[in-house]
This record gives structure tokens, C-alpha cells and sequence, in this order.
């Protein structure tokens, strides 16, 4: 039995690492490993707001100022881990998953020009 062409065996490589890394990035961003946000995160956020609020409309007081600059101050940075986590950048699943389609990508290429230097080499022995 011949051995495969070398494109052949770099295209299946490339193929396997690509549907590996996709799968993986779709397992990751399944089980929330790549939310950067998660329900206890939200839970936070509205329970602070909802402190905020209350703050903001109770009778004024020195202790009540207190409080609620406590209470602004942990909302503004539950708001700004929403706002970043909403703005996105690229999580570890992004990478794996559009790094797994840029190697399947290759996996075609490398299996192209296999076949056209297979073409090539045909035609090359029969002159």
C-alpha cells in the first residue's frame, strides 16, 4: 500500500486539529467557560441596582449619604464588568473555534494542491 502524499497527510492533519478545535470551542461556550458575564454576575447587578434605588429615595441622612456612595460604588463596577463583557473582545472559544476554521481553511488548500501537483506530475509523465 502507498504511502499518502504528503499534502493528503497534512490536509487530514490539518482537518482532525481544525474539527477538534471547533468542537472544543463549541464545548467551551456550552458550558459557560467563556462567558465573561455569568447568572450569579446578574443576580449582583440587579440586587445593587436595586439597592442603588432604594438608597437614592431614603430620607437624608449622614449615614444614609454613606451608604449610598458604598452602594454607587459597587454598582458602577458591577456596570462597568457588564459593559465590558457586552463590548466582548475575543473569548478562548472565539479563538478556538475561528482558529479551527482558518486550519480546516488549510486542510482544503494543502488537499488542493496535493491533487494539482498530482495532476501536474500525471501529465508531466506522460509527455
Amino acid at each position: 500500500m502507498p504511502l499518502p502524499r504528503p499534502q493528503t497527510l497534512a490536509a487530514l492533519v490539518l482537518l482532525t486539529l481544525g474539527a477538534g478545535a471547533m468542537a472544543a470551542s463549541l464545548a467551551q461556550s456550552g458550558s459557560g467557560g467563556a462567558a465573561a458575564w455569568t447568572n450569579e454576575r446578574a443576580v449582583e447587578y440587579q440586587q445593587a441596582a436595586g439597592e442603588l434605588h432604594r438608597l437614592a429615595f431614603a430620607p437624608d441622612s449622614a449615614e444614609s449619604r454613606e451608604k449610598l456612595a458604598l452602594a454607587q460604588a459597587r454598582y458602577d463596577t458591577l456596570r462597568g464588568e457588564l459593559d465590558a463583557a457586552r463590548s466582548g473582545g475575543w473569548s478562548p472559544a472565539d479563538l478556538l473555534f475561528w482558529g479551527g476554521g482558518a486550519l480546516i481553511v488549510g486542510a482544503g488548500l494543502a488537499a488542493a494542491s496535493g491533487r494539482e501537483r498530482a495532476r501536474t506530475n500525471e501529465h508531466a509523465h506522460r509527455r
